[in-house]
């Protein structure tokens, strides 16, 4: 495994720690009645089924932001979720649908942003 490829392996670990401990906070709210918020998930198509429980798919349509719900007051939360090894966070990593979203949504009234 070249050094890039054990990179992009710590840094997709990483990612998914970080939306799991988005994802605790989230269901805290929820018991709390705090508020509801929940993963987008993302649009795909099966493209072949390997018989052994995978399959290999690909995506449809532009990334949305990767959660949206409701807070205890009524307004709506919209939100990407990044994690980065460095100590900053370049605006690249969000897709320009993504930060049009958000920019809409925030216009609309929601609290929106990048975690």
């Amino acid at each position: 495994m070249s050094s890039r490829d054990y990179q992009n392996r710590v840094n997709n670990d990483l990612g998914d720690i970080f939306e799991k401990m988005i994802d605790q906070g989230c269901w805290y709210y929820r018991t709390k009645e705090i508020a509801l918020i929940e993963k987008t998930p993302e649009p795909f198509r099966v493209k072949q089924i390997l018989g052994d429980g995978r399959m290999i798919v690909y995506p449809i349509g532009k990334a949305q932001p990767d959660y949206k719900g409701t807070l205890w007051d009524g307004r709506a939360i919209v939100f990407e979720a990044k994690m980065t090894t460095t100590d900053r966070l370049k605006k690249s990593v969000i897709t320009q649908n993504q930060a049009a979203l958000l920019d809409l949504h925030q216009k609309l009234g929601a609290m929106a942003g990048v975690c």
